[in-house]
């Protein structure tokens, strides 16, 4: 198998844009050529909503049934946006939100409850080169779950002076959850990623200064603001990525620093 990046979506704040970063970063790898597996771990299931997937019924085709280790085969691959991406993106489900509290009680009394994932990847492997975690905005198992299967992490934030204290306490538990997870190597930071940006509003311009070079001392890059834009919103509606809804918006261009920094560790290691 070749190289895979495993990136895990997180914050501690919703409505920070992580599904729909996800799913942009995941068109944008297709257009690349690269495979990417998108992983919905969050109940809410926006992923579902925002690749235009219909959640399924059966508990087995979920993450729940791969976390919930006595039930069924391990991966159920829904493929989304086929025709455009020549089956390059597929996305694993979450459940419903009783199936996945049920999973969160499950993983809590299991010996190895935060490393179900990454055993679950390890025994039976994707060969698909990018996985995108998206996880709940609580830090939970699921989170730590995800946190250590991925290799990668990436944090949006929105900008908003809370966001600079939610993102200090969300890269502090991280660390955190490093050494009590004994992830050796830990998962190494992308960036921080300032999302729905508005030039014509001023903190959203005081914010992304401020947050510019705020955690370089910990050596975590921040990235050029996503801008906002309604057509973010009418294109999840629709269950497309912008780049397929709208692929001459000027948007589009926004992600692509991040994909040239998730190319090159797919190229070089």
């Amino acid at each position: 198998m070749s190289k895979q990046i495993r990136i895990v979506m997180l914050s501690n704040a919703g409505g920070c844009g992580k599904s729909t970063i996800a799913v942009n970063l995941a068109y944008k790898l297709a257009q690349h050529k690269y495979r990417v597996t998108l992983m919905d771990l969050d109940p809410q299931g926006s992923l579902s909503l925002f690749c235009g997937s219909q959640r399924p019924e059966k508990i087995e085709e979920t993450i729940s049934g791969v976390l919930m280790r006595s039930i069924g085969k391990p991966w159920h691959l829904d493929p989304v946006w086929s025709e455009a991406t020549q089956g390059k993106v597929n996305l694993v489900q979450s459940s419903s939100l009783e199936d996945m509290l049920a999973t969160i009680s499950d993983l809590e009394k299991s010996d190895r409850g935060v490393y179900t994932l990454a055993d679950a990847l390890e025994d039976n492997p994707l060969d698909q080169e990018v996985i995108i975690f998206d996880c709940p905005t609580t830090l939970d198992i699921l989170s730590r779950c995800a946190l250590a299967a991925s290799t990668h992490i990436l944090i949006p934030v929105q900008l908003e002076y809370k966001s600079m204290d939610g993102a200090t306490n969300l890269i502090a538990w991280l660390f955190d959850a490093f050494h009590k997870l004994r992830l050796r190597p830990a998962p190494e930071f992308l960036g921080i990623v300032p999302n729905q940006f508005d030039k014509q509003i001023g903190v959203h311009r005081q914010f992304k200064e401020a947050i510019a070079g705020a955690f370089a001392d910990e050596n975590i890059k921040d990235y050029p603001a996503i801008r906002k834009s309604n057509e973010f919103k009418n294109a999840t509606a629709s269950g497309l990525p912008l780049g397929l809804y709208r692929p001459a918006h000027k948007a589009n261009t926004d992600f692509n620093p991040i994909v040239k920094d998730i190319l090159k560790v797919l190229k070089n290691g």
